[in-house]
């Protein structure tokens, strides 16, 4: 692991703990406010605070768990740990997006009076709260897709507490309650599009899915001197960043040291045309009775 890398890695965990921290007590705080207040729009908020606090520690222990080395049952290393807490950590989040839609379409139905002016208080702290996690993760969320799922899970807290304070502005200054259930739902819609595209992606690299072109990889190699054909064409990811190719080639009746450099050209490429980060290819000097890639 390189310098750079182990600083990226460990500044990454630094901000996660301090996020875990503080959305913990911001989760507390809206608690006891929506006791307090009689609101529950701050309750179902500190609800989603509450799960996005456990999607933070798992995405941290996701992180700790990646960075141990390979060993003699895990060959490939424990880097897929990230790729299941985001699988897990998009799916709770879709879960509670369809809980808040039907608490808003429930507040729509029977809107309940609340003390607006405390309850206001609260949102505006939880709102600042959730928008500095926000912008302390914003870089990281680019670079993994596991911190992106917890990032987007703060993100909607953001917007949930956005929500919360224009329904008890509404509630407080003209006495309409409904606001605040027609507000959630629309939140609530927005991060299932919005995490749904997470959910996918996890989902597909669990199938050892990837969006490879063969044909086109096929069109490429062939134009290469000595190479007939290549089949058996398969190729996963084993994390976001971590792209496996495996494919069998046919070659002309060339000696070793010829073959060693097509597969050089070969890696070359997969390499740098299509991003692939780790390559086995098996050469074949006899027909090959089944030409269908990714068989």
């Amino acid at each position: 692991m390189s310098h750079n890398h182990s600083h990226h890695v460990f500044g990454s965990s630094f901000k996660l703990f301090f996020v875990l921290i503080f959305n913990l007590i911001i989760t507390v705080v809206e608690f006891l406010g929506g006791l307090f207040s009689n609101s529950l729009a701050l309750l179902s908020d500190s609800f989603h605070n509450f799960t996005d606090t456990v999607a933070i520690a798992l995405t941290f222990l996701g992180i700790k768990v990646s960075q141990k080395d390979k060993d003699k049952k895990k060959t490939y290393g424990y880097k897929r740990a990230q790729i299941i807490i985001a699988f897990v950590n998009s799916l709770v989040l879709i879960l509670v997006c369809l809980y808040l839609l039907y608490e808003g379409i429930y507040k729509i139905i029977s809107p309940t009076e609340v003390k607006s002016s405390l309850m206001l208080i609260i949102a505006i702290i939880g709102f600042v709260a959730n928008l500095l996690s926000v912008l302390l993760l914003r870089e990281e969320s680019s670079s993994s897709l596991n911190i992106r799922s917890s990032y987007l899970h703060l993100f909607s807290d953001t917007l949930s507490s956005v929500g919360v304070i224009i329904g008890a502005l509404v509630m407080k200054f003209f006495n309409i309650y409904f606001v605040d259930g027609l507000v959630t739902i629309m939140i609530s819609l927005y991060i299932i599009y919005e995490t749904f595209s997470i959910f996918k992606k996890s989902v597909d690299i669990f199938m050892q899915g990837s969006s490879l072109d063969y044909s086109k990889i096929r069109d490429r190699i062939i134009l290469i001197n000595g190479v007939k054909d290549i089949h058996h064409m398969h190729s996963w990811m084993l994390d976001e960043n971590t792209l496996h190719f495996e494919a069998h080639i046919k070659l002309d009746d060339l000696k070793l040291s010829d073959v060693h450099k097509i597969y050089q050209e070969i890696e070359e490429i997969l390499e740098n045309e299509f991003s692939v980060s780790h390559i086995t290819i098996q050469p074949e000097f006899i027909g090959c009775t089944d030409n269908i890639c990714g068989e």
